[in-house]
């Protein structure tokens, strides 16, 4: 289960770190944070689409398992977005 009051607590603490993190994963959980907590779909999105531009860059870096499953949780929250107008824990 969610609890909104801990990801704001996690989310004060390392804030500046992840609000500039560009990378595949970086971009990722910022947009779950947008989406679930924050509930702003409209954040999530642009960040998602960050995180599609950051994919290009990891190619090199992240193993291909490791490349499939950020993508198979990006998919994930994208489904998610599509089918509820308004996100719930």
């Amino acid at each position: 289960m969610y609890n909104p009051n801990n990801a704001m607590k996690f989310y004060e603490k390392i804030r500046p770190i992840l609000e500039t993190d560009m990378d595949l994963n970086g971009r990722r959980v910022l947009a779950y944070f947008q989406y679930y907590v924050l509930k702003r779909p409209d954040l999530a999105e642009i960040t998602l689409a960050q995180a599609d531009k950051a994919e290009e860059n990891v190619k090199a870096v992240l193993s291909k398992t490791e490349q499939k499953y950020e993508q198979k949780l990006i998919e994930e929250l994208r489904e998610n977005m599509r089918g509820n107008s308004s996100p719930t824990y």
